[in-house]
């Protein structure tokens, strides 16, 4: 970002940086950027794809809460927490997987995802705070196959 010819590193999304924001349908995020703060894109309601790049290493609470029509976001490798409520009520994400270096995933981040059938979880995932989801929901941790609410 240039800004009156000084050049500025985005390293994050900030608080509510494009809260309710109608008219975005994609975001591609570039290299460099390591954190996407609270809400930075919540009730974006007609976004419907997410690419991240591999410097992300956190998403922060309410991130994509609400954005009804979102279908894919890629989770990269170098993400190791995920924040409460970060993807509650995006209602058309289907599946998703969730990548090695995932340590945290705090409570109710799937909350609300209506068509949400299926996540891969890796091995090494150390704790799942309060992810009171679905009771269909199919949980997948390595070559295992779960059912139902997963707590640790």
């Amino acid at each position: 970002v240039e800004n009156e010819g000084v050049q500025f590193t985005v390293i994050s999304i900030g608080n509510s940086a494009f809260y309710n924001c109608k008219k975005i349908k994609s975001v591609v995020i570039q290299e460099g950027v390591t954190t996407i703060v609270n809400a930075a894109f919540k009730n974006c309601d007609r976004l419907q794809s997410v690419t991240l790049p591999e410097s992300i290493v956190t998403i922060k609470d309410f991130a994509f809460s609400s954005c009804i029509k979102l279908q894919t976001i890629n989770l990269p490798n170098s993400l190791t927490t995920i924040g409460g409520n970060a993807f509650s009520l995006c209602s058309s994400l289907e599946s998703i997987i969730i990548p090695n270096s995932i340590l945290i995933i705090e409570g109710y981040t799937f909350m609300g995802c209506t068509n949400l059938v299926s996540v891969t979880l890796p091995k090494e995932l150390t704790k799942i705070k309060e992810n009171r989801i679905l009771p269909n929901l199919y949980w997948r941790r390595g070559n295992e196959m779960l059912s139902g609410s997963r707590q640790n």
